[in-house]
Formats: C-alpha cells, sequence, structure tokens
C-alpha cells in the first residue's frame, strides 16, 4: 500500500452539465440598450424583438405563420444565416441583435404578424426591395 501522500486525491467531477431550457440570449437589458440605434432603422423588427421576449408561444406562432419551420429565436437565427438569408451582428457572445433579413422574408414576417394581429410599426422610409402595399 503506497503512503497517503502518493495516493491521488479523489477530485469531484466539473460540473459540464449542460443546462436544460438555456434562454436565447437575448434579455431586455441588453435589447434596451440598442433599441435607439435600431429604432431608426426598423421598428417592426422591435416589434418582433419584443414579441421574442414577452410571448414565446407567440413567437413560435409567428415563425411558422412566415413559413420556416423554426420555431425559436436562436435556432431559426442561425439556419437562417447559414442559408444566406440573415446577416447577424452578435452583440455580446449569444445575442443576436442586430440582425437584417432578406427584404422578401422581412415582408413575409411582416404579413405573418399582421395575420396574427400583431401590430406592425410602419418604417419611414421603406427599402427599395420590400415595397408596402
Amino acid at each position: 500500500m503506497a503512503p497517503r501522500e502518493w495516493r491521488r486525491a479523489r477530485v469531484p467531477p466539473r460540473k459540464t452539465r449542460r443546462r436544460k431550457g438555456k434562454s436565447s440570449g437575448l434579455d431586455v437589458a441588453s435589447l434596451e440598450a440598442w433599441l435607439g440605434v435600431l429604432q431608426e432603422k426598423s421598428p417592426w423588427k422591435i416589434t418582433v424583438l419584443r414579441l421574442l421576449l414577452e410571448k414565446p408561444r407567440m413567437t413560435s406562432e409567428l415563425l411558422r405563420a412566415a413559413g420556416t419551420p423554426y420555431t425559436t429565436l436562436t435556432g431559426w437565427l442561425k439556419r437562417m444565416e447559414n442559408r444566406g438569408l440573415v446577416e447577424s451582428t452578435r452583440v455580446g457572445p449569444t445575442n443576436w441583435l442586430m440582425w437584417s433579413l432578406d427584404p422578401d422574408f422581412a415582408e413575409k414576417l411582416r404579413e405573418a404578424m399582421k395575420n396574427l394581429g400583431i401590430p406592425v410599426p410602419q418604417t419611414k422610409t421603406q427599402p427599395k426591395e420590400a415595397p408596402e402595399q
């Protein structure tokens, strides 16, 4: 038997368990921080993001109504980014905050919001690619 000080001390296992139900990284504080910047560009995106924060169930309905199979914001944004439909600038490690949508999809999302009865704020200057009807 080896002397006591030679024996390896039992090191407790590291806690590497994945947290279930982890949030998408969006929170109201970080949202408020850049709302002013986004407000000038496109107020309707803010409505979408507020909705994503406050009513996750409504979010999945909205994304489905806009013709996507994804029901969470990050899952959807990651896949959209991979397909080249969304450009995102990360603010912080996991926050997909500044994002610009493919104009056709943006229009679909806007239509879906109208259909679900979510108020869509009007943008001051409409982009040329997606004219308002």
